[in-house]
C-alpha cells in the first residue's frame, strides 16, 4: 500500500498502489503521494464490514432523500459510485505490564436483630425486625499483570468522528488478515502513542481496578486507588469499517457522505440549491405579497362605490385578495427561510 496525504484537511492514509483519488477525510481535495511513517503502526483487530458497496450506496440513497426536494449537485448512486470508497478508520489497542499497588473498602453483609413496640390500636405488641448492614473493611494488594487490547483514540477528532456515524459493536472484532485491506483506504492516527498516552492511561486504570475488584470476595467494593508502573507498552490498531462517497454541489464544492460499515447510519451533508429556493418560494411569496397589495387597492378603490352593487362586490373581492396573498406570502416565506437555515446546519455536519 501507498501512504497518501491530503494537503487540505491533513489526513494521513494508506491506499491500494496507484489509487490515490479523493481524500475519504474531507471529500474535498485528491490524495497526494506522502513519505511513510516509521511509527504509524500495524493493524491487529478488524471489526468486518456487514455492507457491501451496493449496500452502502442504498443507505446513502435513502440519506439524500430524507433531505427532502432543491437538493444542491448530483448525488445520484451512478455518481457516487465514482468516488465511493472501503475505509478503515483507526483506534489504538494498547497493551502494557502494570506492577503496582492498590487499595479499596469490601463491604460484608451482616444482619441487626431488634425488638419493637408498636400499638394496635388494643394492646402494645413486641414485634422483632432484622435489618441488613453493610461492614466495610480496608483492603490492600500489589497487582501485576499484562493488559491486553485496552481501547484508546488514534484520531484527535475521535468524538466527532463518532457522533457522526454512531457506535460500532466491538464484540465481533476478529483478527486482521491481509485481505482486509485489499482494494480499501486505512486512515493513519493522527495521535501518536506518546501524544495518546493520556487518553490510554484512565481507560488502563479502570481495566486495572476492574481486576483487582474481581479479585476481592465480598458482597460489596468501592474507593478503588490504584497507583504503579506502566512498562512495556505495545501499540497496535484496531479497524473500524466506514463508507466514503464525495459529490459537488452546483457552485464546485464538495461534500462528503460517510456510512457505518456495520451498521449502516450515514452522516453528510445535503445542501439546498439557494438560487432554485429563491426562484420557487421567493417568486411565491413576492407574488402573493404583490396579491394582497392589489386586493387592498381594489378595497380602497370599491369604498366610494359601496351604494352601487359592484362596489360590494369589488370590495368582497379585494378583501379576499388581500387576505389570501398576505397568507401565501407568509407561508411561502417559511420553506424560503426553512432552506436557509438547513444549509447553515449542512455546513455544520461537513467535516473541518
Amino acid at each position: 500500500m501507498t501512504p497518501a496525504t491530503c494537503d487540505r484537511c491533513g489526513a494521513d492514509h494508506l491506499v491500494p498502489d496507484g489509487e490515490l483519488g479523493t481524500c475519504p477525510t474531507c471529500g474535498r481535495a485528491e490524495l497526494q503521494a506522502a513519505e511513510a511513517d516509521p511509527e504509524a503502526g500495524q493493524p491487529e483487530l478488524v471489526v468486518p464490514f456487514v455492507l457491501d458497496d451496493a449496500a452502502a450506496l442504498k443507505a446513502i440513497a435513502a440519506h439524500v432523500r430524507e433531505g427532502g426536494w432543491f437538493l444542491s449537485g448530483d448525488t445520484s448512486p451512478a455518481t457516487l459510485r465514482k468516488t465511493l470508497r472501503r475505509c478503515w478508520w483507526p483506534q489504538w489497542l494498547v497493551d502494557a505490564d502494570l506492577d503496582g499497588v492498590f487499595s479499596l473498602e469490601v463491604g460484608f453483609d451482616y444482619q441487626v436483630k431488634s425488638n419493637k413496640e408498636r400499638f394496635d390500636g388494643s394492646s402494645w405488641q413486641t414485634v422483632e425486625e432484622i435489618d441488613t448492614r453493610i461492614r466495610w473493611e480496608p483492603r490492600v494488594g500489589r497487582i501485576r499483570r499484562r493488559l491486553h487490547n485496552v481501547e484508546t483514540p488514534a484520531l484527535r477528532d475521535h468524538e466527532g468522528w463518532a457522533k457522526r456515524v454512531g457506535p460500532t459493536e466491538r464484540s465481533t472484532a476478529r483478527p486482521h488478515a491481509d485481505a482486509d485491506l485489499h482494494g480499501a483506504v486505512v486512515r493513519l492516527p493522527d495521535l501518536p502513542p506518546a501524544s495518546a498516552w493520556a487518553e490510554a492511561l484512565p481507560a488502563l486504570t479502570d481495566a486495572a481496578g476492574a481486576l483487582a475488584r474481581s479479585g476481592a470476595s465480598a458482597e460489596h467494593k468501592r474507593d478503588i486507588t490504584l497507583a504503579g508502573r506502566w512498562n512495556d507498552q505495545h501499540w497496535t490498531w484496531l479497524l473500524l469499517p466506514i463508507w466514503t462517497a464525495s459529490y459537488a454541489d452546483h457552485t464546485g464544492q464538495r461534500w462528503l457522505f460517510v456510512v457505518n460499515g456495520q451498521t449502516g447510519a450515514v452522516t453528510g451533508a445535503r445542501p439546498k440549491k439557494v438560487a432554485l429556493l429563491w426562484l420557487v418560494w421567493g417568486s411565491l411569496a413576492a407574488s402573493g405579497f404583490a396579491a394582497s397589495v392589489f386586493g387592498a387597492l381594489l378595497t380602497l378603490v370599491s369604498i366610494p362605490l359601496l351604494t352601487v352593487a359592484v362596489g360590494a362586490v369589488l370590495m368582497i373581492v379585494g378583501i379576499f385578495l388581500f387576505v389570501l396573498g398576505l397568507l401565501v406570502g407568509v407561508f411561502a416565506c417559511i420553506p424560503l427561510f426553512g432552506g436557509l437555515s438547513w444549509n447553515k446546519a449542512q455546513r455544520a455536519i461537513q467535516p473541518p
